[in-house]
């Protein structure tokens, strides 16, 4: 049996048992032979917009003897995903501004439309991405933060096509949209102890660049990046606290 990585298996742990998958970037191929050998999932589409990486899937994919329940598909993105051929859809491994490029190009299409979930891991840009899915109606209903290797992965559950209802923390915190977007709204409300261990991380690199350019003219741009991160530093402040507080 196939054991995954801690991100990995974060991401497996989000998608519905019983939904037929398809994982957009399959890179090696690991996510769905760990779904089947699990009996998560009764087959799975592995696709990737190289070719290299899909030829090391697919052998994979043979090695564990799983031809007949996975196939492999070079696609861009969504392009060659069918109508009623997934109702998950697995984005992992990417930055958050390819994942949303993605969405975006399969926004109000049948594919997209007749989906149930998405279950998007961004390594980068995570609040551009996050306001990409609150603007397009995309409702995320549930996230996990998971550390490894001395690194944050965000791990997004994604209802399709949903309102997002208004969450009663935001009135507690006073804070702009952009803060919710940056560390997500779930798992502020949750007051998840690794996004506590991240917000702590974050500080102290803020802290570290405004140490960098202390004594920097308050003109020009080394002036207007100290107060653009005295500023990030505050907001993170206010919500250590806020999180911190029963």
């Amino acid at each position: 049996m196939l054991k995954l990585s801690k991100r990995l298996q974060a991401v497996a742990d989000f998608i519905t048992c019983g939904n037929y998958v398809a994982d957009i970037g399959t890179d090696h191929g690991f996510l769905p032979i760990y779904l089947i050998q699990q009996g998560r999932c009764p087959g799975i589409l592995a696709m990737d917009v190289r070719g290299g990486p899909l030829m090391r899937a697919k052998g994979h994919i043979t090695q564990a003897g799983l031809e007949d329940l996975i196939q492999t598909r070079l696609s861009d993105g969504l392009g060659q995903l069918l109508p009623g051929e997934a109702q998950s859809v697995v984005i992992a491994g990417m930055g958050g501004l390819t994942i949303k490029k993605i969405l975006e190009a399969a926004l109000h299409t049948p594919v997209l439309e007749e989906l149930t979930e998405l279950v998007l891991e961004p390594q980068s840009e995570v609040a551009s991405l996050r306001r990409f899915l609150r603007e397009n109606r995309m409702y995320i209903d549930k996230e996990t933060l998971v550390c490894e290797d001395g690194k944050f992965y965000p791990i997004l559950h994604v209802l399709p096509q949903r309102l997002q209802p208004h969450q009663p923390y935001q009135d507690s915190l006073s804070e702009k949209q952009s803060i919710f977007d940056q560390y997500g709204e779930y798992l502020i409300d949750k007051k998840d102890p690794t996004l506590l261990q991240l917000l702590a991380h974050d500080k102290k690199r803020r802290q570290q660049i405004l140490h960098s350019l202390k004594g920097a003219s308050q003109e020009g741009k080394k002036g207007q990046r100290y107060q653009e991160v005295q500023k990030e530093l505050e907001m993170i402040g206010q919500l250590l606290d806020w999180m911190q507080n029963p």
